[in-house]
């Protein structure tokens, strides 16, 4: 999953969910594999908004948020050594907008 994030003066800019050590990272590349299979479809928008939320709040000037969600072909070893990289087939994506506060 990679966030696609979007500021006022049109700057865009690429970040991946931050995990704090080794064991959170297992646990979200485990949860990021299963949001992928149809079954979890009904939760694929709420875990992700929450997870583009973190993102926001680590930077507030962020106007909006796609998060970006794909699947990632490895080449093989023959592939690797011929010189193919890995390929990158996105699966969907959610764009998410801030809500300008409201004076009363």
């Amino acid at each position: 999953m990679t966030f696609e994030l979007f500021y006022g003066d049109e700057r865009v800019e690429y970040e991946s969910p931050q995990v704090r050590n080794k064991a959170a990272a297992l646990c979200l590349d485990s949860l990021l594999d299963r949001l992928a299979e149809r079954r979890y479809e009904p939760l694929r928008e709420v875990v992700v908004k929450m997870l583009a939320l973190s993102v926001w709040r680590q930077r507030p000037d962020v106007k909006k948020v796609r998060a970006i969600f794909a699947s990632v072909d490895l080449p093989s070893i023959s592939e690797f050594d011929q010189g193919k990289a890995e390929r990158s087939k996105p699966m969907f994506t959610f764009g998410f907008s801030v809500r300008e506060k409201q004076e009363h």
